[in-house]
């Protein structure tokens, strides 16, 4: 395979897969904004007692319901995208691997049959997220709810004491979701990583299914640009589907290993044995790791920018809402400082509350 071919490849996965990933995002991002927006006029409303308490929980419910009943069709219109454009890239015409006429409609490709699990897996997933998006509005109450005596203790008046809790709460946002790995993860950060990692499997899989009917059993593991210790060794080694004597591994092996992580960015392209260049094998070394500490440096600044303009948002005073203004042009200044510093690209995309779903 040349390389416009591989470059082409990866063009499509990544605009697949930002195209897919904002269509939850957008909804999920929506629906947090437009909680917060809700929760401060009820605040503002009501104040602090039992009416405000079943206002907000019966506002998140109601929010959690009407996401819920979206949720199977955004995700198979999501699966779906990736596993076409996936059987697309690898050539001989888009759509999954056709049905086998000896067994009639009921008999499913690999293909299919893992999109329909990544669909499952998916939802299953999203709908989970329901239960800790309905216990927000108790964390929300309880965050108002003034301790006098603690409020004492700090120096500070209750409505104070209950401005800072508040706000440490909304600028956390939605959080308390957890990965295999039990990393903690806020809403929009965990429904990006989990719809990505989704369309990139559907992708993958689909792609590898088509390549396979076309006769190709070899595969190589393309350069995206940004590795990580976990992929960076895959990158350019042989690969086969099945344990094949001439590959360095089969793709079950070094999925295992840490490849097609989630957010990895890589794809197999096929590899034709005296054919394919592969390129020298590259060490991970110091200039790497900077390069990839400075990576999540960046998620950390636009992590705290978030931060600050979900602040902003739920602020129902004037006094909140000037010192979140504030927080948000000083989180905003120290990014343009590590962006002078550091030569990277500034993403603004990833510092909306939604991170540019439109």
């Amino acid at each position: 395979m040349t390389d416009p071919q591989q470059e082409q490849q990866k063009v499509i996965l990544t605009a697949t897969v930002a195209a897919v990933t904002a269509v939850l995002l957008a909804k999920f991002g929506d629906m947090q904004l437009d909680l917060l927006k809700r929760f401060a006029a009820l605040i503002a409303k009501y104040g602090v007692g039992d009416l405000l308490l079943f206002a907000m929980r019966k506002t998140a419910k109601a929010s959690v319901d009407q996401l819920q009943g979206e949720i199977p069709a955004l995700v198979a219109r999501v699966v779906g995208r990736a596993a076409h454009d996936g059987a697309e890239a690898a050539g001989g015409g888009g759509g999954l691997v056709p049905r086998s006429p000896l067994f009639g409609d009921s008999w499913e490709s690999h293909a299919e049959r893992s999109a329909r699990a990544i669909r499952e897996d998916l939802t299953g997933k999203l709908n989970q997220l329901g239960y800790r998006i309905t216990r927000y509005a108790d964390d929300v109450y309880r965050a108002v709810q003034a301790d006098a005596s603690a409020a004492q203790v700090l120096g500070l008046t209750p409505a104070q004491a209950q401005h800072d809790a508040y706000r440490k709460l909304v600028r956390q946002g939605v959080t308390g979701f957890t990965d295999s790995r039990d990393r903690n993860w806020e809403l929009s950060a965990y429904v990006e990583m989990a719809s990505r990692t989704a369309a990139e499997r559907a992708f993958n899989v689909s792609h590898l299914d088509r390549m396979q009917a076309l006769g190709i059993d070899l595969f190589t593991v393309d350069d995206d640009g940004h590795p990580c210790p976990l992929c960076a060794p895959w990158q350019g080694k042989v690969l086969s589907a099945v344990p094949d004597s001439r590959a360095d591994a089969t793709i079950a092996e070094a999925t295992a290993e840490g490849l097609f992580h989630p957010r990895c960015r890589h794809t197999v392209v096929a590899y034709v044995p005296g054919v394919t260049e592969i390129p020298a094998p590259h060490e991970w070394n110091a200039d790497d790791q900077r390069r990839y500490d400075e990576s999540q440096t960046q998620r950390r600044l636009e992590r705290e920018i978030r931060a600050a303009k979900r602040e902003e948002a739920a602020a129902f005073t004037p006094e909140m809402r000037s010192q979140a203004q504030f927080n948000v042009r000083r989180a905003q200044a120290r990014m343009r400082g590590f962006i002078d510093q550091t030569g990277r690209v500034r993403n603004s995309r990833r510092e909306s509350l939604n991170l540019g779903a439109k």
